[in-house]
């Protein structure tokens, strides 16, 4: 249900804009507050989650609910927020299922803040 209305506000927002592309990763973001946390810029206060079953194994599970969040928070809010290894505050849960592995993930999204660069003379 998550997915279904934010898909809904990305394709109001850019029917209505001639600069689609570039919404991805502005005026999505402009919805949620932001704060540095170390090297990082973050999203304060808002989750996203990913899902995985019928995987062989757990680790094969817990690596496709960490792509399929990535897959997400990537078009929401463009590449630099969807990499599951920059998310803060993550958590994953996993239960097997007959022969079979099942899990579900959850982290906010944040990006690298990169270095802040002085002016040479």
């Amino acid at each position: 249900m998550r997915r279904f209305a934010a898909a809904i506000v990305f394709a109001a927002v850019t029917a209505f804009t001639p600069t689609a592309p570039v919404l991805a990763d502005t005026a999505l973001l402009s919805l949620h507050e932001q704060r540095r946390e170390g090297r990082k810029i973050c999203l304060v206060g808002h989750f996203h989650a990913g899902t995985a079953s019928g995987q062989r194994s757990k680790k094969l599970a817990l690596r496709a609910a960490a792509r399929d969040w990535q897959g997400f928070t990537a078009w929401e809010y463009g590449n630099r927020w969807g990499q599951w290894r920059n998310a803060s505050n993550k958590s994953a849960s996993c239960q097997r299922i007959g022969a079979t592995w099942s899990c579900d993930v959850e982290g906010r999204p944040c990006r690298r803040a990169g270095r802040v660069r002085s002016a040479r003379r």
